[in-house]
């Protein structure tokens, strides 16, 4: 069960407004304790709004794994290298925060829309299509336009070696990269005004 900051205030007053009802019987604890209710339930309908009926990717910064969830109305589809899959530790500890925000009841895995590909992985959810690379000698198809392209397992060493063969809207580094892979090849995008976002650094 998740709630907020806000909510959980609300909270307490409401257990406050009720012993105070309990104990002197005036109305005005009760009109309060009304408002507490409404207050209580927008920041619901909010969260839900916000958080729950979205559609949404998560690139998890689980060092030295991959993990991905691709959520939308409360359903996960989980993709991820097969150790972290087996190791329910992990998963708990980095992943299900998140899936409680996002109000997810049911996790499935990503199979039905994921091609395997020579070194790499090419998915396509809700019109968004993302490739990953996962070892150096990846083969892609020749001017290939995607969403995200995200790196993953220190495949590839110099973003040279992608300019001109792929186009992405935005590159991200997973955490399966070694901190100093990330670091490198972000500064690298940068001098090239490369869109990316590196996970080991958040």
């Amino acid at each position: 069960v998740y709630i907020n900051a806000l909510q959980c205030w609300t909270l307490i007053l409401m257990i406050g407004m009720i012993y105070l009802w309990v104990e002197t019987k005036k109305i005005q604890y009760v009109v309060a304790l009304s408002l507490l209710c409404i207050v209580f339930s927008a920041a619901q309908w909010n969260h839900f709004y916000d958080d729950v009926q979205v559609k949404k990717l998560t690139v998890y910064n689980v060092p030295g794994h991959t993990a991905i969830d691709f959520t939308e109305n409360g359903n996960a589809y989980f993709f991820t290298d097969s150790v972290l899959a087996g190791d329910k530790l992990k998963t708990k500890f980095h992943i299900l925060p998140n899936r409680i925000i996002g109000g997810v009841n049911h996790v499935s895995v990503a199979d039905p829309f994921v091609r395997h590909l020579e070194g790499c992985t090419l998915m396509v959810w809700n019109g968004v299509t993302i490739v990953r690379l996962y070892q150096e000698n990846f083969r892609l198809p020749d001017n290939l336009a995607v969403d995200y392209l995200i790196i993953s397992n220190n495949s590839v060493k110099n973003l040279s070696t992608l300019i001109g063969n792929i186009e992405a809207k935005r590159l991200i580094l997973d955490s399966s990269n070694s901190f100093f892979q990330a670091d490198k090849l972000r500064l690298e995008a940068q001098q090239h005004r490369m869109n990316i976002f590196s996970v080991p650094h958040h």
